[in-house]
C-alpha cells in the first residue's frame, strides 16, 4: 500500500518505457466511455478523462475522477520479472485489486484477470490499435455474473477530440503496429 501511494504521487518524467510495457498505446491523456451493465437491469454510462504519466520507464500512473464511485482513482501497470507479465494495481478504498494481463502484440489483443473483495473475479478482454482501445470485461461473484463492463479509450487532444498518436519512446523496443 505504501509502495502504491508513492507511485501515485511521484511526478512523472521522460524517461523511456521499457519495452514489455510499451505494448499498448501510451497516451499522456485520454478520453474513456464506459458502460457497466448489471445483471438486475441497471446500466450506467461514465465518461472519463484520464491522464499518465511514467515514473522511471518502470510504472505506468494512471489518474481520473469516476463520477460512479465520487472520487479520485489511481491505478498503476508495471512489469512483474518473475512472473513475465504485466500488472495492474488499483486502489479501491483500503482495498489494493491486482490485475494480471497478458499481451499478443501481434494480434493487438489483451487479456486481463483479476480478483478481488470477497469472490469477486472480473475477466477482460481488449483490442487495439494505435488510435483506440476497445475492452470489454465480466464480474462475478461466487461465480454468478453480475455485470458486464464495455469501454472505448481513444488519446484526447486540447481540444477533446480524439487523434492518431504515436508510440510513447521505449527502450530498446519495436513496434509492429
Amino acid at each position: 500500500m505504501a509502495k502504491f501511494k508513492e507511485l501515485s504521487s511521484a511526478l512523472g518524467d521522460s524517461k523511456p518505457l521499457r519495452k514489455e510495457l510499451a505494448v499498448e498505446p501510451y497516451w499522456t491523456k485520454s478520453k474513456v466511455s464506459n458502460t457497466m451493465k448489471y445483471s438486475d437491469g441497471r446500466v450506467f454510462n461514465e465518461d472519463l478523462d484520464i491522464s499518465r504519466k511514467s515514473i522511471a520507464g518502470e510504472y505506468i500512473v494512471e489518474t481520473f475522477y469516476s463520477n460512479y464511485y465520487k472520487r479520485k482513482m489511481y491505478s498503476i501497470v508495471g512489469f512483474d520479472d518473475r512472473a513475465s507479465c504485466i500488472r495492474q494495481w488499483s486502489l479501491f478504498g483500503n482495498t489494493l485489486v491486482t490485475a494480471t494481463i497478458i499481451h499478443d502484440e501481434k494480434k493487438h489483443v489483451s487479456a486481463v484477470t483479476s480478483s478481488y473483495a470477497d469472490g469477486m473475479l472480473e475477466l477482460g478482454v481488449s483490442t487495439f490499435t494505435d488510435g483506440e482501445i476497445s475492452s470489454r470485461s465480466e464480474v462475478f461473484k461466487d461465480g454468478v455474473r453480475v455485470m458486464v463492463r464495455e469501454g472505448m479509450e481513444k488519446q484526447a487532444t486540447k481540444s477533446g477530440n480524439a487523434e492518431q498518436g504515436a508510440p510513447p519512446p521505449t527502450a530498446g523496443a519495436t513496434h509492429s503496429k
